[in-house]
């Protein structure tokens, strides 16, 4: 007996079958941990994030609600570490429609002229309304969670420390269990 599918089906398949492309999280040795992945930017540029990498990356994770807050702790982090932390933004969008992201996409983009990640399928962890998650990972991809409100001294020596600490971190370890040097680490950027 044959039966017919719908083209319709057929679609709907295949785009469920590579929603999740590219995007894979992980524990590794108890320890919070990232792979290399990628996500579009508002304007549909796929922005691919490897590890190792030479720079500590700090993710600013936002609802639209939170969202304010991300141009304060980018100057505030920008001003403790010039060099030797790369920025990202990240729209939490997991729960926008799938019919109303068309709309949303462009309000991003006049929104900021820096590239933000956009999170359709919850990649990122959601942050609280009104608040920003700074994901901070190492040059190896182990990763640190950081809920954040308004840049408070306390919330800042905070996120200082964090950043401080994940800087002073040793340095990769390669499969037979030598250590990457900086020469290799230095090789990997790819964005």
């Amino acid at each position: 007996m044959v039966r017919w599918i719908s083209l319709g089906s057929w679609l709907w398949l295949l785009q469920v079958g590579t929603m999740g492309e590219g995007l894979r999280q992980s524990v590794c040795k108890g320890v919070g941990h990232i792979e290399s992945f990628s996500l579009k930017d508002q304007d549909r540029v796929r922005r691919t994030f490897r590890f190792p990498h030479a720079a500590v990356r700090v993710f600013l994770v936002s609802r639209r609600d939170g969202s304010g807050l991300v141009s304060d702790w980018v100057e505030t982090i920008r001003d403790g570490f010039p060099k030797g932390v790369e920025l990202q933004g990240v729209a939490s969008l997991g729960s926008v429609p799938r019919f109303s992201r068309a709309v949303v996409r462009p309000f991003i983009g006049r929104m900021t002229r820096e590239p933000v990640l956009l999170d359709w399928e919850g990649f990122f962890p959601v942050p609280e309304k009104g608040v920003l998650i700074l994901r901070v990972t190492s040059r190896c991809g182990a990763v640190s969670d950081l809920e954040v409100g308004a840049p408070s001294e306390e919330e800042v020596r905070r996120v200082r420390r964090r950043i401080r600490e994940t800087l002073a971190a040793p340095l990769c370890e390669k499969e037979g269990g030598n250590r990457q040097n900086q020469d290799d680490l230095e090789g990997s950027r790819e964005e």
